[in-house]
């Protein structure tokens, strides 16, 4: 782990039966979007994420991550599957919502639970405290 302070890299050991498991709050997958419509989102996976065809840094792969994690669209007469629309149609389908359905889509993303860890070190090289929150399976394995 880098120090914050002169970046030199310490070796730390996290005791991993100190990390809790988050857990997943019942029916946080369900977006409404509409008093009828909603959607209900599969969480990524990693290998979700890992997929090379997939920018998180740019629009366009998260919006490629959000469509792949459509699971249905219903409204107030049927449920349609994800798995029944092409991508484009899906996508589509996103891109028509208005700013605030948008954002409540995006905010599923954003409290995604995820690992956390507080790792506190003293820099074996400078000697500075540092505090450095770790989250997600990346800060855990990189």
């Amino acid at each position: 782990v880098k120090c914050t302070e002169c970046e030199s890299e310490n070796i730390s050991v996290i005791p991993f039966d100190d990390i809790e498991i988050p857990t997943l709050e019942k029916d946080s997958n369900q977006i409404e979007l509409t008093k009828d419509v909603g959607m209900i989102l599969s969480y990524p996976t990693v290998s979700d994420v890992q997929n090379s065809n997939i920018d998180l840094n740019s629009f366009e792969g998260v919006m490629d991550l959000l469509v792949n994690c459509i699971d249905t669209i219903y409204d107030a007469d049927e449920v349609y599957s994800a798995k029944d629309e092409s991508k484009k149609n899906l996508k589509g389908f996103v891109e028509s919502l208005n700013a605030e359905q948008f954002s409540r889509l995006t905010k599923f993303f954003e409290n995604l639970p995820a690992l956390t860890y507080n790792l506190e070190f003293e820099c074996m090289n400078c000697g500075h405290k540092n505090d450095i929150e770790l989250k997600g399976l990346n800060s855990f394995f990189t």
